[in-house]
């Protein structure tokens, strides 16, 4: 509890010394003359990173369970996402295995959310290092990716071996071992049997985070101001990098400040406008996840037994 709150200050420490150098009355003054369509197309872009987003799960779902049908995996995907808006960081993205109980075990629901996670996270490591080299250097661009990209590598060869499950499995109650045992086994059968599925949850999740920068340009010309569009997704690549440090929450704050740090790189300095767009960005984001809890947590996705 105590690690949150400390999380929390630090989030609002950064936020409000960002509103003071800027002056918050000079970023609600360019939120409110936000460009109307712009405005539209964000919310568009970030519809469509949700629904590409609960595709790529399903894919996988139904590799395990070809009776999952596209709605009732939406509805359940989408319920999930709207926890967001009450549990911390992504857990409510692993209450996922509620909504889909009728159709998957715990243990490989479970490995479905892990394996979504692990492909975004690898997109988010190779753009965000990216973009590093492109606003940078290329040598810091390289350190990047591999201390972040090798560590995890390192760590999943080192949970794939037999010796290591064996370990982590005699030291965990007796009552979770059947979900551990059964996310195991999903991700060993996901490996062999759903390549081409993985293949395809890569390249919708490269258009998701490609779909999120891009909404992110939109916006920032939304408030009125141009910026180079390929660089406008490297550097909210490089801030989602950055959210990956656990010091603030769900990156409040610090992707503010790298993504002005970043524009200020190439002679943009007009950090009201930047800090005005990422809000207007989280607003939508978050308009939508109430939109999802209030339509879709109360759904019950019909029963229907496990085969």
């Amino acid at each position: 509890m105590s690690n949150k709150i400390i999380k929390l200050s630090i989030s609002l420490t950064i936020l409000s010394i960002i509103f003071w150098y800027i002056g918050f009355n000079n970023i609600v003054a360019k939120i409110g003359n936000m460009n109307i369509s712009a405005f539209l197309f964000i919310n568009v872009i970030t519809l469509f990173g949700f629904l590409s987003g609960g595709a790529g799960v399903i894919l996988l779902g139904k590799n395990i369970n070809p009776n999952l049908s596209w709605k009732d995996g939406m509805k359940g995907f989408l319920s999930a996402s709207s926890l967001a808006l009450f549990f911390p960081g992504r857990v409510g993205d692993a209450t996922l295995l509620f909504f889909w109980k009728s159709y998957l075990e715990y243990g490989s629901c479970m490995a479905i959310v892990m394996i979504d996670k692990l492909v975004t996270l690898l997109v988010v490591i190779i753009f965000g290092s990216l973009g590093l080299g492109v606003t940078f250097n290329l040598a810091v661009g390289v350190i990047a990716f591999l201390s972040l990209f090798l560590p995890g590598l390192i760590s999943l060869i080192l949970i794939g071996l037999p010796i290591t499950r064996t370990f982590i499995a005699q030291k965990m109650p007796k009552r979770i071992k059947p979900f551990f045992e059964g996310l195991v086994t999903t991700i060993k059968y996901l490996a062999k049997q759903g390549h081409r599925t993985l293949l395809t949850l890569l390249i919708l999740t490269v258009f998701r985070v490609m779909a999120y920068g891009i909404g992110f340009w939109v916006s920032i010309w939304g408030v009125g101001l141009t910026v180079p569009f390929f660089y406008s997704i490297f550097v909210i690549c490089i801030a989602q990098l950055s959210g990956l440090i656990p010091i603030t929450v769900m990156g409040l704050g610090s992707v503010e400040g790298v993504c002005i740090y970043a524009f200020a790189q190439i002679g943009i300095q007009e950090a009201s406008a930047i800090t005005a767009a990422l809000l207007i960005g989280r607003g939508i984001n978050i308009l939508w996840l109430a939109v999802f809890f209030l339509v879709f947590s109360v759904a019950r996705i019909p029963h229907q037994k496990i085969h």
